[in-house]
């Protein structure tokens, strides 16, 4: 199958909202570097992703304008690119490059890569902008463009949200993936002291805020934030008695591991201002779409997730990866039954990944479909 697509030389673009770099998300990165060995892949950076638009009123010209410099001038370089080469296919990720850019492509080479949805739910839904850009969502889709997306249920999700269903032929589910682990598994405890660690974004939303104050009320396990720690969660570190281990140095996506493997066990949480998760469905149909969890989950780390309207900690118990609490004072007790059952969770969760998670599960699949 491999020398077959080597051979066909199928030519693909990918267009993203990242700088293809060590900084760029993982399983993006992997996704395009799995492909190029097989195909001969592009990638081009188109920088607005969109976010810009949500709060912007109709007659705010100047905010429009800078905004349109920076597409217009990326649109030139992406229209002068498809028309030098011919791609056989170009996969174009979220909504609005998907919106902007899939005008200038063939329906049949046209695939709608979904990371991020505007669900229904979201306050902006009905923005002008907005509404366009989910409006020729529809219309490509509806002329013929393939979608890949994470599961089933964000599928329902994006055709509630873009008013149109896409048939299953057309579609690809795909997960977040991540190539196994280079380091050495092991499914024993590695401290003294269990390791909880949170990574990616550190703050309020994803409760970093309350678990640094249970952190402060207990000597039997050690906390570990790896990432970007927001402002919020700065000012409150200051101010505490008892610090946990902060790295915040950028570490490219092939060397995360060597930072998750520093720690026993991972923390996942979503919805913890009670303000934006909890009522963003983007983020409650995420069992397929965290990153963070698939580190964790291809190290044999288990894992506790916090967050009663997510769909993580469901699929937790299913699995069998870890446990999920609805309450943070539940913590140390979660800790305190991962490591008695250590191995049972490690090995289940390695398990998980290989099942769901690992890459030589869907790219030679996904050219076929192609």
């Amino acid at each position: 199958m491999t020398n077959q697509f080597k051979k066909n030389k199928i030519k693909i673009l990918i267009t993203g909202f990242h700088p293809y770099d060590e900084n760029m998300y993982p399983h993006l990165k992997i996704f395009i570097d799995l492909l190029n060995e097989k195909t001969d892949t592009q990638y081009f950076y188109f920088k607005e992703r969109g976010y810009g638009f949500e709060n912007i009123k109709w007659f705010e010209l100047k905010k429009i304008q800078k905004i349109l410099k920076t597409i217009n001038k990326d649109t030139k370089k992406f229209k002068k690119l498809i028309k030098k080469q011919n791609f056989d296919k170009v996969i174009i990720i979220d909504h609005f490059a998907f919106a902007h850019l899939g005008r200038y492509i063939a329906p049949e080479k046209l695939i709608f890569w979904s990371h991020d949805i505007i669900s229904y739910d979201k306050k902006y839904h009905n923005n002008f902008i907005i509404k366009k850009v989910l409006e020729k969502n529809k219309e490509l889709l509806k002329n013929g463009a393939k979608l890949i997306i994470q599961d089933k249920e964000r599928k329902t999700l994006l055709e509630k949200s873009i008013n149109y269903n896409v048939s299953d032929d057309k579609t690809f589910l795909m997960p977040i993936f991540l190539k196994n682990a280079k380091l050495k598994i092991s499914h024993k405890i590695q401290n003294s002291k269990p390791v909880l660690m949170q990574c990616g974004g550190c703050g309020e939303y994803r409760y970093t805020d309350k678990l640094i104050n249970e952190y402060q009320n207990n000597n039997n396990w050690e906390l570990y934030l790896h990432g970007f720690i927001f402002p919020e969660i700065k000012s409150k570190i200051n101010s505490l008695k008892k610090i946990p281990i902060i790295s915040q140095m950028r570490v490219s996506g092939e060397n995360i591991e060597k930072i998750v493997t520093k720690c026993d066990i991972g923390f996942i949480g979503y919805g913890g201002d009670n303000k934006n998760s909890e009522t963003d469905l983007n983020f409650q149909f995420i069992k397929f779409a965290t990153g963070q969890t698939v580190e964790f989950l291809k190290l044999a780390k288990p894992i506790i997730t916090i967050g009663d309207k997510h769909n993580l900690g469901e699929f937790c118990k299913e699995e069998n990866i870890g446990i999920a609490i609805k309450s943070i004072d539940e913590i140390s007790g979660a800790i305190d039954k991962t490591v008695k059952n250590y191995e049972f969770y490690s090995k289940n969760a390695l398990n998980c990944f290989n099942k769901y998670f690992n890459s030589d599960l869907y790219i030679n699949k996904l050219l076929e479909w192609l």
